[in-house]
């Protein structure tokens, strides 16, 4: 067709009315399809986006989970009476929620750095360490109580800096996707 429209241009021909209607008709068909399949790659380009940071979140937000059912089963561990008491509900939904994080991190992140496992065992240890304190507390002492509790706040900073490396990972993986 280029090479009909070339030839009569050199000939310095008239194109009859028809070709005129027919090159207008595909030029619009074609913008137009060019058009409607560029505006389809960008919307899945910002839904892929979207979903991958939907993602992020939501693991993020179950290691957050995790974090505070973590720290207040910490917290919780207090002796009465020469007994330790624990809630052990806290270290229940700690652990089913840490699980969750690595069933969502096999299913999307493999490159998390999160093992359950060693998180679990370590929070675990970490509640052995707070035992350790409260079973030294003298209970008419107020001093060895307030000496014991900030003991205990350095084992729950422990427990934060083993998932700071998790956090980074989320809040990086956010900004690359942010950045994409």
């Amino acid at each position: 067709m280029i090479w009909y429209f070339s030839c009569l241009a050199i000939d310095k021909q008239l194109v009859p009315g028809n070709y005129d209607f027919l090159a207008r008709f595909l030029s619009t068909l074609t913008a137009t399809f060019v058009g409607a399949f560029l505006a389809f790659k960008f919307n899945s380009k910002l839904d892929q986006k979207k979903l991958e940071r939907e993602k992020v979140e939501f693991l993020y937000n179950k290691i957050h989970a995790y974090s505070r059912a973590a720290k207040r089963y910490l917290w919780s561990i207090k002796r009465e009476s020469g007994k330790t008491i624990r809630d052990n509900s806290l270290a229940e939904e700690a652990r089913e929620l840490i699980y969750e994080c690595e069933l969502y991190k096999h299913m999307y992140f493999e490159d998390v750095p999160l093992n359950p496992s060693y998180q679990y065992a370590e929070l675990e240890r970490l509640a052995g360490e707070c035992d350790k304190h409260w079973s030294k507390v003298d209970e008419e002492d107020i001093q060895s109580k307030l000496d014991a509790c900030k003991l205990v706040g350095n084992e729950v900073q422990k427990f934060e800096q083993s998932i700071s490396p998790i956090n980074k990972w989320c809040l990086d993986a956010a900004k690359h996707i942010n950045e994409k």
